[in-house]
């Protein structure tokens, strides 16, 4: 009987400290939105480096996953119909395979990718209903192979692919 009520009070203890927030040290104070220094709350952690193989962004959370990557080694598929912000893929500047943004109709522009510079394969844009512009891939330079853009039925503007290779 000892040993069921001490396994009570170390499961009880455990519970308590894993659902206490960090104590921030006394000398530390909380800085979070009135930041003017150099730490991590002042922008994009891009430290994540490069991704190997392919990566598919199906939900909202999968965006998340993603944050902090520079490049991916294999393709970006993002078919995501409840996706409304890639914010989260601002780092990425780079991909070896291709990417498809497919059927993600809650998207309404590819701001999250305004990093992205170069793609070694295929670009497809393709069945995004809500797309109301391409502005997002501003920094785009390099394609490899071919940038393929239909059925968008709110896509007015394409200027900013013109500068695409």
């Amino acid at each position: 009987m000892i040993g069921i009520k001490y396994l009570f009070l170390c499961l009880t203890l455990l519970a308590t400290c894993a659902c206490a927030p960090a104590k921030r040290p006394a000398d530390e104070p909380d800085d979070a939105g009135t930041d003017t220094d150099a730490d991590s709350d002042t922008g994009p952690d891009c430290t994540n480096g490069e991704y190997s193989g392919d990566f598919e962004i199906t939900t909202q959370s999968d965006v998340a996953t993603f944050a902090g990557y520079t490049e991916i080694t294999g393709s970006l598929d993002i078919d995501c119909p409840l996706c409304t912000d890639l914010s989260e893929l601002i780092c990425l500047t780079s991909v070896s395979g291709g990417v498809q943004i497919r059927d993600s109709n809650a998207l309404t522009n590819l701001g999250g990718l305004s990093a992205l510079t170069t793609v070694g394969d295929q670009i497809e844009i393709s069945f995004n209903a809500s797309l109301a512009n391409l502005d997002g891939l501003s920094a785009l330079t390099t394609v490899g192979e071919r940038l393929d853009i239909s059925y968008n039925a709110s896509l007015t503007n394409l200027d900013e692919t013109l500068r695409v290779r």
